[in-house]
């Protein structure tokens, strides 16, 4: 007599098939909550968006919090990849700097600033998701950073702490998508935005375009 081993409850081991419909839901939800923030997306309406069901959603994640929480970070390794394989051009450091600026401006506005969606989302999150979100993004600032440095030492001068430029340049970026009140752009073109986002970090942080190759 054969025995059969029963398997313990719980989800399903993710198949191929499985993994691109988490793939695409993340796409989607992330696309989202940038555009209408934490409480302004539902489960319901991240099933609508990808043609699921929203027992389909609860199959790959838990709950709202959940899926916010995997499809910031799907984000943020998404632009941290883009950004490390910027940094690893033979260029100089602040020509880089602009590459990076440009292709964070070039992306769909969203309606809503990162910094403001985790405000709002914030109280609602644990601190394990919050830990989670934080340490993306704190690889981004460390890539950021090592560039910074290696640019210093290449040129046998200290000009800066290498993290805290980093973070001086995250805080500067979304200046390029500033807008007067009447609700124009700023600036005319994503080019220009990128250029005077990298001239003032190069001002506030002491950089030069001649020194900093």
């Amino acid at each position: 007599m054969t025995s059969t081993v029963r398997r313990k409850p719980g989800r399903p081991k993710l198949v191929n098939g499985d993994t691109s419909t988490a793939h695409a839901i993340l796409e989607k939800a992330a696309e989202l909550f940038m555009n209408y923030g934490y409480e302004g997306v539902s489960v319901e309406r991240v099933a609508e968006e990808c043609n699921l069901t929203k027992a389909s959603i609860y199959y790959h994640f838990a709950n709202k919090a959940s899926l916010f929480t995997a499809s910031m970070i799907h984000l943020m390794n998404l632009i941290e990849n883009q950004v490390k394989d910027i940094l690893s051009k033979d260029m100089p450091f602040l020509d880089r700097l602009y590459e990076i600026s440009l292709a964070y401006l070039k992306i769909a506005e969203p309606r809503m600033e990162f910094s403001t969606l985790m405000r709002e989302a914030k109280p609602l999150l644990s601190r394990q998701q919050l830990r989670r979100m934080k340490e993306s993004e704190e690889r981004l600032a460390t890539a950021l950073a090592q560039a910074i440095q290696e640019t210093q030492e290449s040129q046998a001068k200290a000009y800066v702490d290498p993290y805290l430029a980093a973070k001086v340049y995250q805080a500067l970026l979304p200046l390029g998508r500033l807008k007067l009140a009447n609700g124009a752009a700023y600036f005319s073109t994503a080019e220009q935005a990128a250029s005077e986002v990298v001239h003032i970090t190069a001002r506030v942080l002491g950089f030069s375009f001649q020194t900093i190759e």
